[in-house]
């Protein structure tokens, strides 16, 4: 099975935020992919020309809280007696540096 999914990385942008593409005119709130592809809004802004995300990007969309579940529970999770994160940091600083800005995009920090 091929991902056919809107690549990341996504953006959520209020009303008030700045579009990648600069498209904050169009005054939505939404989720938007890093060619400006909207997938899914809401709030004030929803137009009455909304349409739903995919079926490839909707999956995606329930999957995030599991995911995101998962990724917590691996940083406590003990590899050779260290914690995984210190592992992934010394097998593959980038993949970590991914990992934990995961989280964070997920937790709105």
């Amino acid at each position: 099975m091929t991902n056919k999914h809107t690549p990341g990385p996504w953006v959520y942008e209020s009303r008030s935020g700045n579009h990648p593409k600069n498209y904050s005119e169009w005054g939505r709130n939404g989720l938007w992919g890093p060619d400006g592809e909207f997938i899914l809004g809401g709030g004030e802004g929803w137009d009455s020309e909304f349409e739903g995300p995919g079926d490839e990007d909707a999956r995606l969309i329930a999957a995030a809280p599991e995911l995101l579940e998962a990724l917590e529970a691996l940083k406590g999770l003990r590899v050779n007696g260290s914690e995984f994160t210190c592992f992934l940091y010394k097998e593959n600083e980038e993949l970590h540096n991914k990992f934990y800005d995961a989280i964070k995009k997920a937790r709105g920090e």
